[in-house]
């Protein structure tokens, strides 16, 4: 049987300050015409999965001392340069 104490709660709880906002930063850095930097105080599960898939589309993302460089992956028009049907 468990029992129920009246107590205040205490203690901290590690986040990311508006995370969607980290996750919108990354995307617009990926779509931008030059190199962006993002200082990000933390990452999570949800915005590694992010820089993944950006990685995965092209561009190069590196998180390295809560900075992230993000270098635009090549556009729709140098890719059909480079690969044409």
């Amino acid at each position: 049987m468990h029992s129920v104490t009246n107590a205040i709660p205490t203690g901290t709880i590690a986040s990311i300050p508006a995370k969607a906002h980290a996750h919108r930063a990354l995307i617009c850095a990926a779509l931008a015409s030059s190199p962006s930097t993002i200082l990000l105080s933390r990452t999570s599960k949800d915005i590694d999965a992010t820089m993944d898939s950006l990685r995965g589309l092209g561009a190069h993302v590196v998180y390295e001392n809560k900075v992230v460089t993000v270098t635009p992956g090549p556009t729709l028009q140098q890719r059909q340069m480079l690969f044409p049907s």
